[in-house]
């Protein structure tokens, strides 16, 4: 599989499939679901669009959010060791996601709340 990335400033082709994926989990984290009519209707973070309820329940339902959003992907077999802090207007987030070929990529990540 090949695709575009755009990397220091520059667009490149891209084959590397972990480098892929990265990307696309970094879209999934940081797209509203819904907002962008080129992705389907459930790609995106789905706590982006539920801020309005609080602090409190994000920070309760962050890990659930999170997962729903990648488990979309195909390529992805499953998310453990999911931590989460919010610190003003962002979470950070930490977590492991297990790829279809078994192997195991570690996500550190920003989320703007």
């Amino acid at each position: 599989m090949k695709s575009w990335i755009f990397e220091n400033g520059k667009i490149t082709i891209c084959a590397d499939e972990e480098k892929l994926l990265k990307q696309s989990i970094y879209n999934m984290l940081t797209i509203p679901v819904g907002d962008y009519m080129i992705y389907s209707l459930n790609f995106g973070n789905q706590m982006l669009n539920n801020l309005n309820r609080g602090y409190d329940i994000l920070s309760v339902k962050a890990s659930e959010y999170l997962e729903n959003a990648l488990l979309i992907d195909n390529r992805i077999k499953g998310v453990s060791n999911i931590e989460t802090k919010i610190i003003q207007d962002k979470m950070e987030v930490k977590f492991n996601v297990f790829q279809q070929n078994g192997q195991k990529i570690n996500i550190e990540s920003e989320v703007y709340v």
